[in-house]
């Protein structure tokens, strides 16, 4: 919990940003408690992003 003091503090300061927390299960659970997304890495290594189709490119 203490490590997501500071996103908490950025997004009461940025209304507007929309944060995902990249973690373990474990982190996902405390996360998702404080009501912050969360997504476990593997599935972020998967599926990429939520919200993201799959199969699309990276332009970089």
């Amino acid at each position: 919990m203490s490590d997501l003091t500071g996103l908490l503090e950025f997004t009461r300061r940025h209304p507007g940003f929309q944060p995902l927390v990249v973690c373990s299960a474990s982190g996902r659970a405390i996360a998702e408690r404080v009501d912050v997304p969360a997504i476990t890495w593997q599935q972020f290594l998967l599926d990429g992003p939520p919200g993201t189709t799959r199969g699309h490119t990276w332009r970089g």
